[in-house]
């Protein structure tokens, strides 16, 4: 068998099954080497503890280098106090604490990282360099007390990377992917034992891999606060506006002052959203907080762009303005090159706290809403929190409020961030799809200004296992690209398509022709659709938009 050349031993190998592989370990080097490579043993690590990293390095320093395809980093703040029951149990995280969390997460990721170049450095010359997906978990926090005061189970502090620049740099790693560490396999929403990490971590990560091509998240639903029926657990789980304001400003910083370069960056799959069972069940008659104050539009959005003008393909889900498209802070015009893909699911909300959807029926915001008060941070009674909220967080069914009407498009928002969209769509040469795109909700069993309310005069939908849930929004594709949706549509047309699933409203003509602009360059010809073959033209169910963004994304 050694005479055999290995580029065929390993196309044999790759047909057996785990079984045969075992059995063909001893048989020739040749084939102990193809063995290894697609039983997939040795193409995935887990990092946690410092003895994984040790045992990483001694591992992967070698020959196996050249298989490590995945690697994992789970990280952790210091455990939640033991504390005792009732108003002597400490509801407020001191400012020790704080920085002992970010410090803890600092420390962790450091001496990953080392771990990691080690291993770059020992095995990078004799085995080249290595491709590995990197996922990071954001911090979870162990709670030993399931009484223990919400107040420190839903907090609004950040943890944050110290020292960024002090990371060493990993050459190997071509896709980064940051995950809420948080498990959400749960039967209620409540009990999440994990911190939100503060959003410029994610480029400062991304920074030190100088061979990033891919940038991934999954993180930001608990930005959202759930539809508790009761002020006190409105209160207690709300994400104050301070802390979140600060997060997405400070991402923006980072972009702006030109302090994170990502030179090899072309796809990025950002999730602001996840998991989305929390921004789409949310009390839509509540006001809003404005996080883009100071400023005058959303500097998140903002960097986001700033970022794109060097990607090939961008999926995007989040809460976002028109500076997403188009920068409103001077005079320059944006230009994406070799933007070639594009999804973005936005928020039915506006950064500055507007809404870009209204309902049928106006709603005033409830009269019993709290309101906010400052308390000592060494205030531990909470007796006012729980006094009537002992039960809150067992039983989502039994205290949420279903209260989502937002349907009609509210065109003093909505047109000029359509409209921005259409004009910087015209300024990639190379796009070749794009949709624009958002999930709304008709859920009001806890609203009676909606008791009689009759849905169908919006939508032909049947209503669906988990509520009323429709896509709305628009897509382009390119002559001779496959089509957004066949119902109708056509695979590969020899002109430009464009889907309007956007119910009963209809554009006003000018915002129609800066649509009809879009990869102009391939000629006049322009199909529309504006009807759906199965929901004539009321709202489409929900999931048209995202088959296509996973179709078109698929890893």
């Amino acid at each position: 068998m050694t005479y055999l050349p290995q580029e065929l031993i390993d196309h044999i190998s790759s047909f057996l099954p785990l079984s045969d592989l075992k059995n063909t370990l001893l048989v020739s080097r040749q084939f102990h080497s193809a063995a290894e490579k697609y039983s997939e043993a040795h193409t995935k690590y887990t990092l946690t503890t410092k003895s994984d990293a040790q045992h990483f390095v001694e591992k992967y320093s070698g020959r196996l280098f050249r298989l490590l395809r995945n690697v994992e980093i789970r990280t952790s703040v210091p455990d939640l106090d033991r504390g005792t029951l009732g108003n002597k149990y400490r509801c407020r995280d001191t400012a020790a604490e704080l920085q002992e969390m970010d410090e803890q997460f600092t420390r962790q990721i450091r001496f990953f990282f080392s771990a990691i170049q080690k291993v770059e450095d020992k095995a990078w010359e004799m085995h080249g360099p290595g491709r590995i997906q990197l996922k990071i978990y954001t911090p979870t926090r162990l709670r030993y007390n399931m009484h223990s005061c919400f107040h420190r189970i839903y907090n609004s502090w950040r943890v944050h990377l110290l020292s960024p620049e002090r990371l060493p740099a990993l050459k190997s790693v071509r896709s980064l992917l940051v995950q809420s560490g948080e498990d959400h396999n749960y039967s209620y929403p409540g009990n999440p034992h994990l911190r939100k990490l503060d959003l410029r971590v994610l480029l400062d990560l991304s920074s030190k891999m100088p061979n990033l091509e891919i940038l991934n998240c999954l993180i930001g639903g608990d930005e959202w606060s759930l539809a508790w029926k009761t002020m006190e657990s409105r209160y207690t789980t709300t994400d104050w506006q301070g802390p979140r304001r600060d997060s997405r400003h400070d991402f923006g910083k980072a972009l702006k002052e030109g302090t994170i370069a990502l030179p090899n960056l072309r796809h990025a799959k950002l999730n602001f959203m996840y998991p989305a069972f929390r921004p789409l069940n949310i009390d839509q008659r509540l006001a809003l907080p404005n996080l883009t104050q100071p400023a005058v539009y959303d500097p998140f959005s903002s960097s986001l762009r700033i970022l794109s003008y060097q990607l090939r393909t961008m999926n995007l889900l989040g809460m976002v303005d028109a500076s997403l498209f188009w920068p409103l802070d001077d005079n320059s015009t944006p230009y994406w090159p070799h933007l070639e893909s594009i999804s973005i699911m936005f928020h039915v909300a506006t950064p500055s706290g507007e809404w870009y959807f209204e309902g049928p029926i106006h709603v005033d915001e409830p009269s019993n809403r709290w309101k906010y008060e400052d308390l000592p941070i060494d205030d531990d009674d909470c007796s006012h929190i729980y006094d009537s909220d002992s039960s809150e967080g067992e039983d989502w069914d039994e205290y949420s409020i279903n209260a989502a009407y937002r349907l009609i498009p509210n065109e003093t928002t909505l047109v000029p961030f359509l409209s921005t969209f259409a004009k910087a769509a015209t300024l990639m040469p190379s796009l070749k799809q794009v949709a624009l795109w958002t999930i709304l909700s008709f859920n009001v069993d806890g609203m009676p200004e909606y008791k009689d309310f009759d849905i169908s005069g919006l939508t032909a939908c049947e209503r669906t296992e988990d509520g009323n849930y429709f896509d709305w929004g628009v897509a382009y594709v390119k002559p001779g690209t496959r089509a957004f949706n066949t119902n109708p549509g056509e695979n590969f047309s020899a002109s430009r398509q464009l889907w309007w699933k956007v119910g009963k409203w209809r554009p006003s003509a000018e915002l129609l022709n800066l649509f009809h602009n879009i990869g102009k360059q391939h000629g006049e010809d322009l199909v529309e659709y504006w009807d759906d073959a199965y929901d004539s033209d009321g709202l489409v169910n929900r999931d048209v938009f995202q088959a296509w963004r996973d179709a078109v994304f698929r890893e």
